[in-house]
């Protein structure tokens, strides 16, 4: 088993629920970043906003990432390990303090081919 750095390449925009998304429209166009990385941070502060939120305003983000697996792994085992993730990569009004939001650690990427992983009752 491989583990190696999922750090770059992200895509990260906001979001909504599909019923807000029919009303307002989608959310932000995605935009590219490294992890870690803090949805929350870039956000325009406001008076409206909340003190548990540091008057950031509340969201939801969606992190995409492409890949294709080296043909050495073609039916074997990948897996994604997240350090850390914000709450499901959302922030809440729940905060004392500025808790951001997002994924705020780093990724790896665990890989292990067929022949390698797999060694019997695998399909």
């Amino acid at each position: 088993m491989r583990r190696v750095p999922f750090n770059d390449g992200w895509m990260v925009g906001s979001t909504s629920n599909s019923f807000a998304e029919l009303i307002a429209g989608p959310g932000s166009e995605p935009a590219p970043v490294a992890l870690p990385h803090d949805a929350m941070i870039g956000a325009d502060r406001s008076a409206a906003g909340h003190a548990a939120t540091a008057f950031f305003p509340s969201g939801n983000w969606e992190y995409k990432k492409s890949f294709e697996p080296p043909a050495e792994d073609q039916g074997g085992v990948v897996l994604l390990e997240f350090e850390g993730i914000y709450r499901e990569a959302r922030a809440h009004d729940d905060s004392r303090w500025y808790s951001g939001g997002g994924l705020y650690r780093s990724a790896w990427l665990l890989q292990g081919g067929g022949s390698t992983w797999c060694r019997e009752g695998c399909s």
